[in-house]
């Protein structure tokens, strides 16, 4: 019986030795987990900002992707009316570069 009293303590030592190696190991997981949630949260709210950044600079090449065409086309005219100004165009020519300056000038003034 004294020899079963020695085993039973010896395996109640070792399982507490256990005990505390799986706890010190359960607490590094823990901190390690807390630590790589903190980092996925941190890229999270840089990914949103590019993501918002890139939606901004879409709409902004949108926008100038409308204007160009636009003043080219009223620099155009503006140029091409000069040399129609003695002939029966002019007019046409003029109604033209009203119609585009007043689109252009109306959208983004």
């Amino acid at each position: 019986m004294k020899d079963t009293v020695e085993q039973l303590r010896a395996r109640c030592d070792d399982l507490s030795a256990r005990e505390q190696i799986y706890a010190v190991s359960w607490k590094k997981d823990s901190d390690v987990r807390q630590q790589m949630a903190l980092e996925v949260n941190s890229m999270q709210v840089i990914l949103d900002q590019k993501n918002e950044e890139i939606r901004r600079l879409r709409q902004r090449q949108s926008e100038l992707e409308t204007k160009v065409p636009i003043t080219i086309v009223v620099d155009c005219l503006t140029v091409r009316s000069s040399f129609f100004r003695s002939t029966t165009l002019h007019k046409h020519v003029a109604d033209v570069l009203l119609t585009a300056r007043a689109l252009y000038f109306g959208k983004h003034s």
